[in-house]
């Protein structure tokens, strides 16, 4: 059940993904930060979805403070810019896409955006009882 849990999140992630990437170049790889990044489960199954690679830095948890300290930096004039943080972050680890994995989760993918889209249904017609 908390692997089907942490799929679905993945999933729902990876559609959004696919639509951001319709309209906007993405690099590979993805920088993932927080509590998430602490899994190396959570961060194959990314990797598989995305089908790109993931990678876990030494920010972890603290991605929103350094967020939050750049931002701060850059406006005071501390920082002439926002390329200071990438010498910040050591890379601990890379979660590759395993090819299998990434073609498995393709398939589900147009059957978890189907059972999305009939969800979106069911709830129109769930509103129009109350109108």
């Amino acid at each position: 059940m908390v692997r089907a849990t942490m799929e679905g999140v993945g999933l729902s992630l990876g559609w959004c993904l696919n639509e951001l990437r319709k309209s906007h170049l993405l690099s590979d790889p993805m920088l993932l930060a927080g509590g998430g990044s602490t899994s190396s489960l959570w961060r194959q199954i990314f990797a598989d979805i995305y089908n790109m690679e993931i990678i876990k830095t030494s920010i972890g948890q603290n991605a929103a403070v350094l967020g939050a300290a750049s931002l701060a930096a850059v406006g005071v004039g501390l920082w002439k810019d926002f390329n200071a943080i990438d010498s910040l972050h050591q890379v601990i680890d890379i979660a590759k896409p395993i090819p299998e994995n990434c073609a498995k989760y393709a398939e589900v993918m147009s059957v978890f955006k189907f059972v999305g889209e009939c969800q979106s249904m069911i709830g129109d017609k769930l509103s129009e009882l109350h109108s």
